[in-house]
């Protein structure tokens, strides 16, 4: 009894695999974009300035407004801070201008669109590599 149960149970596995196989089934289809789900604004700004490994200085391309902006989801040690020549803040600062500096980018803000020092919180997307 307990073998033609494991048996069930395996050979439906098997069969949700060949249908989803079969049919295409794509659990993302017809998803917006998490931005439009949301409700978050993006922004193509320019890359001005990098302030240290997880700040910048961006300007918007359509009005004009230059800004600081912190990333979201990234800590990197300041520049300013104890043994700083230790921690690799400047590495971190080098490897941010690499990637973004004088680059037109997308810039996302979050639901929380401010830090507790006042500054722009967002996710950067490159527009082109």
């Amino acid at each position: 009894m307990k073998n033609g149960r494991n048996l069930l149970k395996i050979i439906l596995g098997v069969l949700v695999v060949l249908f989803s196989l079969l049919f295409g089934f794509d659990i993302y289809q017809n998803q917006s974009k998490l931005s439009e789900v949301r409700g978050i604004k993006e922004v193509e700004v320019e890359v001005w300035r990098v302030v240290d490994g997880d700040t910048i200085r961006v300007k918007d391309i359509k009005t004009g407004q230059v800004f600081n902006v912190r990333y979201l989801g990234i800590d990197t040690p300041e520049l300013d801070g104890p043994d700083y020549e230790t921690c690799f803040c400047s590495q971190a600062k080098e490897k941010n201008e690499e990637l973004v500096l004088d680059r037109n980018v997308v810039l996302e803000f979050d639901i929380d669109k401010y830090d507790r020092f006042f500054g722009n919180l967002g996710f950067l997307r490159r527009i082109s590599i």
